[in-house]
């Protein structure tokens, strides 16, 4: 059964949102917005993702809440990113502060508990779990939860932020809260690979950074079966094992994931 997940790209357009290091909030949460959605269709089964907006447009709070409410989505995902003054950090989100039921409570700990655990590796804070009278919370009519990753005018969660291996952990975090609460399957059966997108890609030996764990090298357009996601020993990041023995990055920088 189709669920149809809406994620809302917090401010956009004329309106910035938070600001920091020469970054705004924006930009941040439509990268992110973007990343759970192609996941989300690419991976799972039965996800149907419509998005409060697409690119850099101005998006009013009642237009953000009617697109979920016209389409029947089954949970609302609002994604944002803190600020306050500088010296504060770490990750945190909200529900109504209103009446609310078991799914948007349910909606809120899937989610929240599995980027609390990535942001735990990143040595980021977790804020807890709270509740607030936020315009997309109180008018949307399904279970919703807005998300704040972390404090973007904090120089230590800003540069976190652009790193690609924190935004893809935080970005799966979000995806398999979401996953889980509305049970969707992953891959369904099918087979999962990896396309190259970049003209050449070292293929390793062993899940290492290392030189000396280089085995060769692939090209853009090819395609290789993926058996298991390891991390690298010492490190945050992670690797693809593939068939063949070898590993590759999972960075979808360099990579696609597809199922067949």
């Amino acid at each position: 059964m189709t669920k149809i997940i809406c994620l809302d790209a917090g401010h956009g357009g004329t309106d910035p949102g938070a600001s920091g290091h020469g970054a705004q909030e924006k930009t941040f949460s439509l990268d992110r917005v973007l990343r759970v959605k192609e996941i989300l269709e690419n991976e799972y089964d039965g996800a149907t993702v419509i998005l409060t907006r697409s690119n850099d447009s101005t998006v009013s709070l009642s237009e953000r809440s009617s697109t979920a409410n016209s389409a029947g989505a089954d949970i609302f995902v609002s994604d944002h990113k803190n600020a306050f003054d500088g010296s504060a950090r770490g990750f945190e989100s909200f529900v109504y502060n209103g009446s609310i039921g078991e799914g948007t409570r349910d909606l809120q700990n899937k989610i929240h508990d599995k980027v609390a655990s990535v942001m735990s590796s990143y040595g980021v804070p977790n804020r807890g779990k709270k509740s607030a009278d936020f315009h997309v919370l109180r008018e949307t009519s399904m279970s919703a939860v807005l998300l704040e990753e972390v404090f973007i005018d904090n120089l230590t969660d800003n540069n976190l932020m652009r790193e690609s291996a924190f935004k893809e952990a935080y970005c799966r975090a979000v995806v398999e809260g979401i996953a889980d609460h509305l049970n969707l399957s992953s891959g369904g059966g099918k087979t999962k690979m990896v396309v190259v997108k970049v003209d050449t890609l070292n293929v390793r030996s062993r899940p290492s950074w290392e030189d000396s764990a280089i085995a060769g090298t692939v090209s853009k357009g090819e395609a290789f079966t993926v058996m298991d996601r390891v991390n690298v020993p010492g490190d945050s990041t992670d690797m693809y094992l593939l068939k063949s023995g070898l590993y590759i990055t999972t960075s979808p920088t360099y990579v696609d994931v597809i199922y067949v």
